[in-house]
């Protein structure tokens, strides 16, 4: 047995409201960044490559679309949401019905933290992110937004050293199959996924959507990033779904620029277009030009 030579992550949102997810694929994208793209760049790129949705790290963004958008609420203002109503309607007051009237932007949801549970904040957000979500879905009613749906996320990371083939990555059916006594499982995604479906039922939360917030595989360290990222696009643009939760599966890569650096300590080295600084004569940066993406839809 082999194992994986890479860290596939796949952060699994849960809505915390029963509706059943729509399918469909987009991207994650984020204002840091060390080469800075114009809200309209990244439109464009998003049109242009069949994208129809966005799931943003934050509320920094001013440009119109219809793009279906997912604006975040950042970590460390999860404890004011949620010692606070009046913060969460304040909030949405300006990041979400100011850019609904004013620039006619498609949200769709609202994040509230980002991976809060993970061990690295040492259960800093255990007793404050129901009580954030709570206030901010009494800010979104209140503002007449009863049809926006809001999430947190949980974090589910097939470990570098797991001992599966490296084939069990892949859609291709070139590995064998893991069968869990009922059904065989030919790829790491779906038993990841089914993983969970399964804990949500045993726990009684069997109805509760699930949207695949992020996934991907690095887009400049390994050889393997196109056939993973376009097997996966393949494996769910027929809508078949997993065997315990048939039909589509909304999903969003992560993420949409690959720029190869570190960002705050973290290797932003898992995107679909890589931007190359082009410079004037005077040395200047002049515009970023774009490269992509590693997948194409409809193959």
């Amino acid at each position: 047995m082999g194992c994986f030579p890479f860290s596939l992550s796949v952060r699994i949102l849960l809505l915390f409201s029963l509706v059943y997810a729509v399918s469909g694929l987009g991207v994650n994208w984020g204002t840091q960044a060390f080469h800075p793209l114009p809200p309209e760049t990244i439109v464009r790129l998003l049109r242009e490559n069949g994208l129809s949705r966005v799931k943003l790290f934050d509320a920094d963004y001013g440009t119109r679309t219809q793009i279906e958008v997912m604006v975040g609420i950042p970590n460390d203002m999860i404890s004011t949401m949620a010692s606070s109503v009046k913060a969460a309607e304040k909030w949405v007051s300006k990041n979400v019905s100011q850019h609904i009237t004013s620039n006619n932007v498609n949200i769709r949801y609202v994040a509230v933290g980002n991976e809060p549970f993970l061990v690295k904040y040492n259960g800093s957000f255990l007793k404050t992110t129901f009580p954030a979500l709570q206030n901010v879905q009494s800010a979104l009613i209140k503002a007449g937004l009863v049809n926006l749906r809001q999430w947190s996320s949980v974090y589910c990371q097939v470990s570098t050293y797991a001992n599966f083939q490296v084939e069990y990555a892949f859609f291709d059916g070139n590995s064998s199959p893991v069968d869990d006594g009922r059904t065989s499982y030919y790829n790491m995604f779906d038993a990841n996924h089914d993983t969970l479906v399964h804990a949500l039922q045993k726990n009684g939360f069997g109805n509760l959507p699930i949207i695949v917030g992020e996934i991907g595989w690095p887009t400049d360290r390994d050889q393997n990033a196109r056939r993973f990222n376009q097997g996966f696009v393949s494996h769910i643009s027929g809508g078949i779904g997993t065997p315990m939760r048939p039909g589509p599966i909304e999903t969003y890569f992560f993420s949409l620029i690959d720029e190869g650096v570190l960002i705050r300590g973290i290797l932003n080295g898992t995107g679909g277009f890589s931007p190359l600084m082009v410079k004037q004569n005077t040395g200047s940066i002049l515009a970023p030009q774009i490269q992509g993406p590693w997948f194409q839809l409809g193959m």
